[in-house]
This record gives structure tokens, C-alpha cells and sequence, in this order.
């Protein structure tokens, strides 16, 4: 009889856990995103500006102005990343979620050279659309979202 029971509620829970992993696959709406090709892309952009500075004489020695040079504009460009991520995050207030990195490591330090944040399930799409165009320089990837999202609000409202 002990051993039934125990059956019953590991068979309970693992149904259960089942259930919650099919119901957290589904989409809630069309603010939902992965953010795999936005930190691709970001990153890409990044490395391109990086080889625009040409850093390369000197700066991977690790010492000297080439390499304190490479430093502070890391430093920079880290904190601007934050900065824009941050700006999504505020925007989207109680919807906001987690903020994913994509970082270029020099000299053993993470700099984020991209980032994407993303929403929890259910954020309505005015709230999405004001994220997406809350930073100072909103990206390519961000003004696409929210045209999109705005197409679709749109539509939903009854407007062409």
C-alpha cells in the first residue's frame, strides 16, 4: 500500500511537471522573442567597430596607450550596452524580465557587447512597443520590433 501511493503522487508530479513545460513552451503573444540573432548580431556589429578602431598595434601586449586605449573604449561601449538594456527594462516596468549578455573577454575581464532583454509572458503590446523605443538609440532589431508590434496592435484594434 506505501508503495502505491508513493507511485501515485511521482507519477502526479512528474504529469504535473509535464503539463508546466508544454504550457511554458507556448507562446503568450507576439512580444514573446528569442534573443539568439539579437546578440549575434549585436556582437557582430560590435567586433566590426572594433576592427573600425584598429586596436590591434600594440593594445594586445597589454601595456602601453594602444592597450589603455582598447581598455576604456570597452569600458565604454560596456557601459553604453548596460545603459540600453537598462532603458528596455525601466520602460517595461512590472512586465520586465531578464536581460541577457553577450560579452567579449580581454585580459580575463567580460565586457557585454550585446544584449537583449526580454519581457514576462502576457506583456501587452503598448507596453512593448514603449520598451522597444525606450533607449536613447534604439537599435535596428529594436525600431523592427516595434514597427511589427504596432502592425499587429493595429490590427488588432481594427486600424490598417
Amino acid at each position: 500500500m506505501k508503495h502505491s501511493k508513493f507511485l501515485n503522487r511521482a507519477c502526479g508530479a512528474v504529469f504535473l511537471a509535464a503539463f508546466i513545460c508544454v504550457a511554458m513552451a507556448l507562446p503568450a503573444h507576439a512580444a514573446q522573442r528569442k534573443c539568439t540573432q539579437e546578440l549575434r548580431d549585436g556582437h557582430a556589429a560590435f567586433l566590426k567597430k572594433l576592427r573600425a578602431h584598429n586596436f590591434t598595434s600594440g593594445a594586445a601586449s597589454g601595456s602601453g596607450k594602444a592597450a589603455r586605449a582598447m581598455t576604456q573604449w570597452l569600458k565604454d561601449s560596456h557601459a553604453d550596452t548596460v545603459r540600453h538594456e537598462e532603458a528596455h527594462k525601466r520602460a517595461a516596468g512590472k512586465w520586465a524580465g531578464t536581460t541577457e549578455y553577450f560579452y567579449y573577454t580581454w585580459w580575463n575581464i567580460p565586457y557585454a557587447t550585446a544584449g537583449c532583454h526580454k519581457f514576462k509572458r502576457g506583456i501587452p503590446l503598448e507596453v512593448a512597443i514603449k520598451s522597444a523605443l525606450a533607449p536613447e538609440k534604439p537599435s535596428y532589431i529594436d525600431l523592427r520590433l516595434a514597427k511589427k508590434w504596432q502592425a499587429e496592435l493595429d490590427r488588432k484594434n481594427g486600424k490598417r
